[in-house]
């Protein structure tokens, strides 16, 4: 189980393994990974980690009801599992650039379908912000897959953002990420 800095672990992972990803591309000026919202925010080449939706992970959701026996004390800590939803948008100097950085990213996370100690390590040397999380030491490893959306569900993301700002878009998604619950707080 982890604090609740695992959510941005998980996207600090994603950002620096897709900046290494993009880095080999050897594109001039190098892009640049960061998370936040779509759109074109900018001049490329850039790629953009865009946590959208956020789901109960099914399979653990259960298992981890904090049910309390006769003397009131639950008998495991508390816990919320959590999948993330992300949607990776890319900006070259031109589309082909752009098809480049997906095509380099989506490689690179299918080489790396685990997020491990080391590249939480990486991620926080990279992002100090969510320096104190404990993700490299959870129980459950954080796993990171393709992600599908229907027409329906990327036009009504898309339709958020201006007309003329869509980019070449990856979905994907990581988890179960487990959060401890505190029950002292509650």
């Amino acid at each position: 189980m982890s604090n609740a800095l695992a959510v941005p672990a998980v996207t600090a992972a994603l950002t620096t393994i897709v900046q290494a990803a993009v880095d080999g591309c050897g594109l001039s000026p190098r892009p640049v990974v960061t998370p936040g919202p779509l759109g074109n925010s900018g001049e490329g080449p850039f790629v953009v980690v865009h946590l959208h939706r956020i789901t109960h992970d099914p399979s653990l959701a259960v298992k981890s009801l904090p049910t309390r026996p006769g003397g009131g004390d639950p008998p495991q800590q508390p816990r919320v599992a959590l999948n993330l939803h992300y949607l990776i948008s890319f900006c070259g100097n031109t589309d082909w650039d752009a098809q480049q950085l997906l095509a380099a990213t989506a490689a690179m996370l299918h080489v790396v379908p685990v997020l491990t100690a080391p590249q939480f390590v990486d991620a926080e040397a990279a992002h100090p912000q969510i320096a104190g999380n404990d993700l490299s030491a959870a129980e459950e490893p954080v796993r990171v897959a393709p992600d599908t959306l229907s027409i329906d569900e990327l036009n009504g993301v898309w339709a958020l953002y201006p007309p003329g700002s869509f980019a070449v878009t990856l979905a994907v998604s990581a988890g179960p990420v487990l959060i401890d619950g505190n029950p002292e707080e509650g």
